[in-house]
């Protein structure tokens, strides 16, 4: 499961048989996700600015906002077209630049690489490989970037399944959950998960006396 929303990632591996469904092993990184992308737009649009005016938009927090918005309903339109446009207002000056999807993917190229890593060292955590995996599930907005099916096609050798409202998966997921808690359930199935981080409990290293995290429950078990 490649799951990428606009502000975290985690790639989780899972095996399941009839209703029983066990995670393998999970990673992800909680500090990556379609905030960056937006971010990345934002900055190459005052960048532009910057070097038509000599001026930074980016300078007043009012005017930073619009252009993050902006930026994120550019990189929404670059998901149905090839090029989009943000207008830069500040300062009594106003510039249009124009985003192409190529562009847009330049820009973001080195993050979805950091996914790509994230989903090989989860298999090699299982000493799995991509032929080990049946099919690969998408989940969450930032999802829908054409590159990400591209990329994960390219790696896994099968194209990966995606819903049309990829936002919806996770909720979907825990209302699904909930109901096989209720105690006149329909629903039956079995979930057996594992730590997404390793737990643990303050201590003191003896020779250093530096303060050290003691791992109690290591991640993935």
């Amino acid at each position: 499961v490649y799951d990428l929303g606009g502000g975290t990632f985690d790639v989780s591996l899972l095996q399941f048989r009839d209703n029983r469904f066990v995670t393998l092993a999970t990673d992800g990184n909680v500090q990556l996700g379609g905030r960056d992308f937006d971010a990345a737009i934002k900055d190459y649009v005052a960048e532009k600015f910057m070097e038509t005016y000599g001026v930074d938009p980016r300078a007043d927090s009012r005017t930073q906002l619009e252009l993050f918005n902006k930026a994120k309903q550019a990189k929404h339109d670059l998901s149905e077209r090839s090029s989009a446009v943000v207008d830069c207002h500040y300062s009594g000056m106003r510039l249009n630049v124009e985003i192409t999807r190529q562009q847009f993917e330049t820009m973001i190229g080195h993050l979805i690489e950091l996914t790509m890593h994230t989903c090989k060292s989860v298999l090699q955590s299982q000493k799995l490989s991509w032929k080990d995996v049946d099919y690969v599930l998408m989940v969450g907005g930032s999802s829908r970037i054409p590159m990400l099916a591209e990329m994960l096609t390219a790696e896994s050798g099968k194209p990966p399944r995606k819903n049309r409202n990829p936002d919806e998966l996770v909720s979907r997921g825990a209302a699904l959950f909930a109901a096989s808690k209720l105690p006149e359930r329909k629903l039956d199935i079995e979930i057996v998960n594992v730590n997404s981080h390793s737990l643990g409990i303050a201590g003191v290293d003896t020779a250093t006396k530096e303060k050290i995290n003691k791992i109690l429950i290591p991640r993935n078990t």
